[in-house]
């Protein structure tokens, strides 16, 4: 109907995060990826192999930052804090161009 919202459907798959090849099998039928980043935790190796597995099949994440209360309470400076934040945003971003991909949009 005019004016209403456009309805989505959206499937969520969860396999193990350590389950690589788990995952793997998976991105052939997903359109897109949500990307949960443990902010305190940083990007880990895991993370970035996840990452490049899901860029390699064009698929374009939506990355969610987590834990950043957590992160506030390990490094009590803001700045320290919004350059930690940042540098994970640049480093996915850059992976996605490296892809091909636009870079994140902040």
């Amino acid at each position: 109907s005019p004016g209403l919202p456009t309805p989505y459907l959206v499937h969520l798959t969860a396999p193990p995060f350590y389950a690589t090849d788990q995952i793997e099998a998976t991105l052939p039928l997903l359109e897109g990826a949500l990307l949960v980043v443990d902010c305190a935790e940083g990007l880990t190796a895991q993370f970035r192999t996840q990452l490049r597995l899901a860029l390699a099949h064009r698929i374009r994440p939506v990355l969610l930052m987590n834990k950043i209360d957590k992160l506030q309470a390990l490094v009590p400076d803001d700045e320290d804090v919004y350059m930690r934040l940042t540098a994970i945003i640049s480093e996915v971003s850059d992976m996605m161009e490296s892809h091909g991909l636009d870079g994140l949009d902040v």
